[in-house]
């Protein structure tokens, strides 16, 4: 992961609390866990050189499963995780829905008007990056 999709990974890092990332995102034998496995794996292989990199600084090898279960323990931590999943999230959802199941995924305990403003921003800040600021947000 790399490019303007970290633009938008940053930006929802800095407007989503910390604690409440983690505890979305930490597995928790929810029907959501094997997607978010599935994720991280995926977070391994699309990756510069295979690693998932931390915001610690630490690095794991996706294709080492130990490493890769490393870093599934800390997905809040995995940079371009949260872009990855919003590409994951629009894959798999109609765009009328897009939206709220990422915000089930990642941000369940914020309000649903504060996670669209959130996001918006976010797909701002990305579409800047890329040059297509004239893009709308909708749908992300």
């Amino acid at each position: 992961m790399s490019g303007c999709a970290l633009e938008l990974d940053t930006a929802l890092r800095d407007e989503l609390e910390p604690a409440a990332l983690a505890r979305a995102l930490t597995p928790n034998g929810s029907h959501t866990d094997p997607y978010l496995r599935a994720a991280m794996k995926r977070l391994g292989e699309v990756s510069p050189g295979g690693v998932i990199r931390m915001r610690d600084g630490s690095q794991f090898r996706g294709s080492v499963p130990i490493e890769l279960m490393a870093a599934a323990t800390q997905p809040n931590e995995a940079i371009g995780y949260l872009s990855l999943l919003r590409r994951f999230v629009a894959e798999m959802e109609q765009p009328p829905y897009r939206d709220s199941t990422l915000r089930g995924l990642i941000a369940p305990e914020l309000a649903s008007a504060r996670f669209d403003e959130v996001l918006q921003q976010a797909a701002e800040r990305e579409r800047r990056c890329d040059g297509t600021a004239a893009a709308p947000a909708s749908g992300s």
